[in-house]
Order: structure tokens, then sequence, then C-alpha cells
């Protein structure tokens, strides 16, 4: 345990003394803006603000006047919090860009267990990234009609799939970041990126749609996985799956994504790709930026739907069905 005479949060003096700062001030406002923290007085007692915000050590895509959170401040942070007698809560501030995911998680595990009371507000969402690229976004909010609602994991049997757009955006990005994509294949993958998933969840709206995801970082197969859930399983008609046909070519050459990889690894339980090519396999796993929406529609209604989905997004095409229950949640056509 500690001692009083070590080390506590910076406590920020709000209103400084008449003719002046407090000889603390330029002091503890320095210590903030090194560690991110400041202490203030609430009406119950000492309120301590900790921000972790900017670029996460062990990045350096921006600007090196960005500021940045050391993980060797905030730990040392947490631990005076939890151990201080005069801090009555803590209020933590997170919005970065990219970071550690594995140090991100012992921070969280340390402040769920904290006894001091603790709110965390996170400026953010979607992923977490593992990766050297910096990346940045914000969730949206918004009101939905609950009669208008339409879940990624209520399948009915018999259900045609249909996926609206090419599979393959992943990989060629992979292929670009070496130097390896054509101009074209780039030109192919930043179009689908482009094109809205709006026009064909409008279409839908016509139809007995019964399920419907977007197919994006876990891959076609994963995210298919999840529509079924536990009460249904899929049949996949590989020689129907739209792709960027470029990126065929590079999955044969190993220009692969390490989620790609974990989208196999953690597929492997649920079904069985050996029997089919290998860039097959891989583009079933490549995790899509902007990928298609995965539609689970009325099959005598199908064909019409795709038709009218096809209008905008003309690569869309039926690439299997919803069946039964079996003991491999997906399998292929001629296996």
């Amino acid at each position: 345990m500690r001692n009083d005479s070590e080390y506590m949060p910076p406590e920020i003096t709000t209103e400084p003394p008449q003719g002046g700062e407090s000889p603390s001030g330029g002091e503890d406002r320095e210590r903030s803006r090194d560690v991110g923290g400041v202490t203030v007085e609430g009406r119950r007692g000492l309120i301590h603000c900790l921000t972790i915000i900017g670029q996460i050590e062990g990045h350096t895509e921006l600007p090196s006047e960005t500021k940045s959170t050391k993980y060797e401040h905030v730990i040392p942070q947490l631990v005076a919090i939890e151990e201080s007698r005069e801090v009555r809560g803590l209020l933590i501030v997170l919005n970065t860009v990219g970071g550690d995911i594995e140090a991100g998680l012992a921070l969280a595990e340390l402040i769920a267990g904290m006894r001091t009371p603790t709110v965390s507000l996170v400026l953010g969402g979607g992923h977490s990234i593992y990766d050297k690229e910096t990346k940045y976004g914000l969730s949206v909010n918004g009101f939905v009609e609950r009669g208008r609602i339409i879940r990624n994991n209520t399948p009915e049997i018999g259900h045609a799939l249909i996926l609206t757009k090419p599979l393959g955006v992943g990989i060629i990005m992979a292929a670009d970041r070496v130097g390896e994509a054509d101009q074209g294949a780039i030109t192919k993958a930043v179009d689908s990126m482009r094109r809205l998933n709006r026009y064909a969840a409008e279409k839908m709206r016509g139809y007995h749609v019964s399920a419907c995801t977007d197919v994006t970082g876990f891959g076609l197969l994963c995210h298919l996985l999840e529509m079924c859930g536990a009460s249904a399983a899929a049949e996949i008609w590989p020689e129907e799956l739209p792709v960027i046909k470029e990126a065929a070519g590079y999955a044969n050459e190993y220009l692969l994504t390490a989620a790609g990889q974990r989208n196999r690894n953690h597929f492997s339980n649920h079904g069985r790709v050996d029997s089919l090519p290998f860039a097959t396999q891989e583009l079933m796993f490549d995790p899509q930026t902007s990928g298609g929406l995965l539609i689970c529609a009325d099959p005598e209604q199908a064909p019409a739907l795709l038709a009218d989905i096809q209008k905008d997004d003309p690569a869309a095409r039926i690439i299997g069905c919803i069946i039964s229950l079996q003991h491999e949640k997906i399998r292929f056509r001629g296996e």
C-alpha cells in the first residue's frame, strides 16, 4: 500500500485568489498537459477527470505536436485515485486514434475493478482496429420505427440469400499497401466502397425480407453465421458469388489481411471450406470496408427483388439459401 507522501492526482485550483494565480497553478496546468488529468472540487468532494485523447502511444501517424496519451501516465493515476481518501469520483473521457488493443483492455479491466465511483464517456464509435494506419470515426445515433426494423438474426427456412456488392475489397487494399494492385482493381474497390447501401435497403421495403445484415469486417461467412444464429443453417453457392476478379489473383499470391485469417479461425468450428479453391475461401473470409447487404428474402420474391437491386448494384447476386439447422452451420453446394 502507498503512504500519503507518494504521488496523488494533480489538483487544479479552479479560481485563483485575488491578485493573481495560486502558487501551484502554473505547475498544475503543466501536469495536466503532461498526463491529461485534472482534479476539481464538486459539491460532494474532489472529482478527478482523466482524459485519454489524441494518438495512443505506439502510433506515429499524426504530427509530432499532436497530443498523445501514454499508458505509463494513465496507470499510476488510476492507482493513485483508487487509493486516495480524498477523491470521491472519477470521470474518464476517451477520444483516441488507433490504439493498442491489449493495453486498452488492461486499462478497462483496471477501471472496472475500482472502488471509486467511475463514469466513462467515450467520444467515438465503431470497432477497435489494431494496425498502423490512422483511422477516426464517430458513431451516429437516430430513431427507427419499430414496425420497420429488420433484424440480422431472424432468417426463415427456405429464404434466398442476396449479396448486393462484390467481395474482395480487403484483399485489393492489402495488395495496394505493398504496391501490387493495379489501378483498375483499386478503382473497382473504391467505387464499391463509395456506393451506398441505402438504395438496396430502400428496395427491400416492398418485399418479404426476414433478415438482413451488412458484410463488413467479419467477412461474408462470419456475418452469415451471426444471421443463422442458433435456429438455422445456410447453403452457399460458390459459383454465384459476386467478386472483384483481380482480388482472386491477389489471394492466390497470398496478399491477404490478418483480419481475414482471424475470420477463418473463428469459422473453423462451424463449417469446412477445404474443398473450395483457395481464392474462393479467402474471398468469403475477406473483411469488407463498406461491404454490401446480405438480404434474406422470400424465394418467390427474390428474383424480382434482385432485378430491382441490380438497377443500382449490378453485381448483386442470389448466392444461396437458408436451410434447416444442421451439424455444420454453413455448407457449400456441390460438396
